[in-house]
């Protein structure tokens, strides 16, 4: 994270992440071990129709994460799990993910919150990129109804051809002390 100071403070109920002044991250989803890839799900959960759908797996490769192949015309593979915390207005989700190659023109990755009960908001940052790497991106949250048990996850999509995308993490980073 260029320009940004990482620092660990003690505080009183234990451990908490500063990633930049006024900043701390409230929960992270940490791919680098097997448990934490348990707990999502790959099922559809975003509206799908006529599409094949991928797979996850969690690897070893990039200190640990999950790899995501899709394959088609198109192919998608959706990989969610539900909040485990209110998100709030002005949050920011940010995901860290590695790519062998460029994801441009052919497919690409959504990052997704929502839909939220009862009146269906949903939030989503559509991520392409033109060359392999890693990526941190980063999505302020703009509604006020992401509530525990609202799904989040990333959908992964290809049209034609083939894809792989290795999610690294997955972290919701607030303002404020």
């Amino acid at each position: 994270m260029r320009g940004e100071a990482v620092v660990r403070l003690w505080w009183l109920a234990g451990w908490s992440v500063i990633v930049s002044w006024g900043q701390r991250v409230v929960y992270e989803w940490d791919f680098a071990t097997e448990e934490a890839f348990r707990v999502w799900r790959t099922s559809w959960q975003w509206e799908q129709r006529d599409v094949q759908q991928g797979t996850a797996s969690w690897t070893r490769q990039y200190g640990g994460c999950v790899r995501l192949d899709v394959e088609g015309a198109p192919g998608v593979v959706d990989f969610w799990t539900t909040l485990p915390i209110d998100l709030q207005f002005g949050d920011v989700v940010e995901v860290t993910f590695v790519v062998k190659e460029a994801t441009e023109p052919k497919g690409g990755f959504s990052l997704i919150v929502g839909p939220a009960r009862p009146h269906g908001h949903i939030q989503r940052l559509n991520v392409s990129v033109p060359e392999p790497g890693k990526y941190t991106v980063r999505q302020p949250i703009y509604q006020s109804r992401f509530v525990k048990g609202t799904p989040i996850g990333v959908q992964v999509r290809v049209w034609p051809g083939r894809l792989t995308l290795y999610l690294c993490e997955i972290r919701v980073v607030r303002s404020g002390w």
